[in-house]
């Protein structure tokens, strides 16, 4: 979503992605896929199986990664429409194809909601200081946005070294 809300909101910083470190327990990046499941107990499971593959054809993961900038989790679209739009997406379709890289739901990683609730609020107070478009002081919120991180996942054996 950030890259979205950088578009929209501060299209003269220039920035870029990469994938994150490999840590002792795995490489990766987290997508969001909760919630699209067809329950057993389901009474309409013919209905519900062909809304779950409406909402992951090509064209929804087009404009889900487009509108919402989460890390997309299928590798067979061809997403190459966005980067003239976002050209910084293009790194989270190149980690699809990065062998050993995988794209794991939030589920997964155990301290991944201590993080979120930790930034968010500092992401969504930073978002609004005017001061931030000074780009090194946006480093400077970066970096201690980034030691928190790290710090989380160091409690949890996670941290990439």
């Amino acid at each position: 979503w950030v890259i979205g809300y950088l578009r929209d909101n501060a299209p003269e910083i220039d920035y870029g992605t990469f994938l994150m470190p490999k840590g002792p327990r795995g490489w990766g990046t987290i997508g969001n896929m909760l919630g699209i499941c067809v329950p057993k107990s389901s009474d309409h499971k013919k209905e519900a199986w062909a809304f779950a593959k409406w909402l992951v054809n090509d064209d929804n993961m087009i404009r889900m990664f487009g509108e919402s900038g989460w890390q997309p989790y299928r590798s067979n679209v061809d997403y190459s429409p966005l980067y003239k739009e976002a050209p910084a997406i293009e790194g989270f379709v190149d980690a699809l194809g990065t062998p050993g890289h995988e794209v794991i739901d939030y589920e997964l990683i155990s301290p991944v909601f201590e993080i979120h609730s930790r930034l968010a609020e500092q992401l969504m107070i930073g978002f609004k200081k005017p001061e931030l478009r000074d780009p090194k002081k946006l480093a400077a919120a970066i970096h201690d946005m980034a030691k928190e991180t790290n710090r989380i996942l160091d409690d949890y054996d996670l941290l990439a070294k």
